[in-house]
């Protein structure tokens, strides 16, 4: 008996076995290192359009459309860094813009994993953005369902707290209630006028 002819082939279902698992785990690591690359330029998005939300404006909805215009042209336009969330494999939705109590009362406080220590005092303003990671979702031969408990991706927020400057609106309001309590103090009332008051920033509130 001819045992070398007999073992003839047997390389070949081993051969396929192991370049089907390699090319699973290459697709695999390709799609871990590229989201996670996308997660950092969705980090640099992020952080563009709470610097455009910080600079001061005439009122905290101007602000927060000051924000939204940096996120259109940098994810709906026909730029370059917009094709990353166009191909189907990473959606980056409309991004939470939170101005904090004095503009729309909201914060991310409640966010945080051990929310905030001093929520009266430690506000956390500043924009998260939606990330949906899709390119993880994968069908992988000998590996299977890459996301069994996912079907629809993999969804997390990148964001970023910048705490923005006061509007003029918010400023005016600011000195107007300070020339009222002023007004009511007892030492004031013998030398405050409330029609000669004049409310002055000088160079911020």
């Amino acid at each position: 008996m001819n045992h070398r002819f007999h073992e003839r082939g047997f390389i070949i279902p081993d051969f396929i076995f192991s370049i089907l698992l390699a090319s699973a785990l290459g697709v695999l690591m390709f799609s871990v290192s590229y989201s996670l690359a996308v997660v950092e330029i969705t980090q640099y998005v992020s952080y563009s359009i709470a610097r455009a939300h910080l600079a001061g404006n005439k009122s905290s909805a101007a602000q927060k459309q000051k924000a939204m215009a940096k996120y259109n042209s940098l994810v709906n336009s026909r730029s370059s860094l917009s094709q990353i969330y166009k191909n189907g494999w990473f959606e980056a939705a409309r991004p939470d813009i939170r101005g904090g109590p004095s503009a729309d009362g909201q914060t991310f406080n409640r966010d945080l994993a051990g929310g905030s220590d001093k929520p009266s005092r430690n506000w956390f303003i500043g924009v998260s953005i939606p990330l949906n990671i899709k390119l993880l979702q994968l069908q992988l031969p000998l590996l299977g369902d890459s996301a069994p408990n996912h079907p629809n991706g993999f969804l997390t927020h990148i964001s970023s707290m910048l705490i923005r400057e006061v509007s003029e609106d918010e400023c005016r309001k600011f000195m107007t209630s300070r020339g009222d309590a002023l007004g009511q103090l007892p030492s004031g009332q013998q030398f405050y006028r409330r029609d000669a008051y004049v409310p002055l920033e000088d160079n911020g509130c």
